[in-house]
């Protein structure tokens, strides 16, 4: 029996204690799932979205760019304890629901890549560099899962701006700088709402920060950069400088490696800095 594709996802949908809504272009209630009505039927202004809790709430766009609807997810609106499922997150229980929304969330960086070809896969190749820095030079290997989920998802923040300045050929304007600069508090606001993973959230938060202190969102420099931040820093910027641009060419992967020890003590952590390029080396070498 073929079951239609919408009936199914409708039902994935009704079985999560997120609060679910879909707004069209006029802000107007297109979908709710089960936890969205059961939320309203208890507080009559949640579908508005004047709940205590913030909501994340993520553009739902087409490739011209152009704003379609909206996708609105609460926190978890359930009352009883949610069982454990697995262990997975630096041995943190995670409930099959957490699993759900981390998969979700992983769709929604996925569907980011797609609306531009340059950096297609470009999340997944910093997850797999950044996991095997912290393989290689960590003893505490409980922190794998945490690297690796904060690196898959450190641009999230980046649904929330236009195709046309994420596709823009040419330099940003300084308006359009500004408004990029912005995605790693963005990220980070959408995954707290709907993660308690602390150090994930701040994995995000900080990628952009530069060891001198004179990154962004704050401007912490050093260790006070937290460990998962700077890890992805060097992992980032190194998957950046070895991909093809329509402004640039991609460096070859000894070029990027040599950048970034260049770097390192301003932009970039020195440890980890010296371990991409051990990385890289000896993968060129073999």
């Amino acid at each position: 029996m073929n079951t239609d594709v919408g009936v199914l996802l409708r039902s994935a949908l009704d079985q999560l204690p997120n609060g679910i809504v879909v707004l069209d272009d006029e802000n107007k209630l297109a979908f709710a799932n089960k936890s969205a009505l059961m939320l309203q039927g208890t507080c009559r202004d949640c579908l508005t979205w004047g709940a205590s809790s913030t909501p994340t709430r993520i553009p739902l766009t087409d490739d011209a760019g152009c704003q379609l609807g909206t996708l609105v997810l609460t926190g978890d609106v359930s009352v009883s304890d949610r069982p454990c499922s697995r262990r997975g997150i630096a041995g943190r229980c995670v409930s099959i629901v957490e699993s759900a929304v981390i998969a979700g969330l992983e769709r929604v960086v996925a569907c980011l890549e797609l609306r531009d070809p340059h950096t297609k896969g470009h999340s997944d190749r910093v997850k797999d560099l950044a996991v095997a820095m912290a393989g290689r030079t960590l003893r505490n290997m409980a922190i794998l899962p945490i690297v690796a989920l904060s690196a898959r998802l450190h641009d999230i923040g980046k649904t929330r701006i236009s195709s046309g300045i994420l596709k823009k050929p040419g330099p940003l304007a300084d308006e359009e700088w500004a408004e990029v600069r912005r995605h790693p508090v963005v990220g980070a606001d959408m995954l707290s709402s709907v993660l308690c993973l602390d150090a994930v959230v701040q994995g995000v938060r900080h990628h952009h920060e530069r060891y001198d202190g004179k990154g962004y969102p704050q401007g912490l420099a050093g260790p006070d950069i937290p460990l998962v931040a700077r890890i992805i820093a060097v992992a980032d910027s190194y998957d950046a400088m070895t991909s093809e641009r329509p402004y640039r060419k991609a460096l070859r992967p000894s070029e990027a490696a040599s950048e970034v020890v260049r770097n390192a003590g301003a932009q970039f952590d020195p440890d980890w800095a010296e371990a991409l390029f051990q990385i890289v080396m000896n993968s060129h070498a073999s």
